[in-house]
């Protein structure tokens, strides 16, 4: 499969300030204002996943980057 973008393809780029916004803010409350607000349940799964485990590893051009 070719992962590599083409001019003319559409993406997302997701920041997430994992430190303030998640320490702050309930994570069912999060979860649940998403679901509201109309994010799609996969997007809200991968969310969930991010903020309940004690690490995570993004993937940068299709390889994980290293833990954090």
């Amino acid at each position: 499969m070719d992962t590599s973008w083409k001019r003319g393809d559409y993406g997302m780029i997701i920041k997430f300030d994992m430190e303030n916004a998640f320490d702050k803010v309930r994570h069912e409350f999060l979860l649940k204002v998403m679901h509201k607000m109309g994010f799609v349940s996969i997007f809200i799964q991968w969310v969930a996943l991010c903020i309940s485990s004690p690490s995570i590893g993004p993937l940068v051009n299709g390889r994980v980057t290293g833990f954090f």
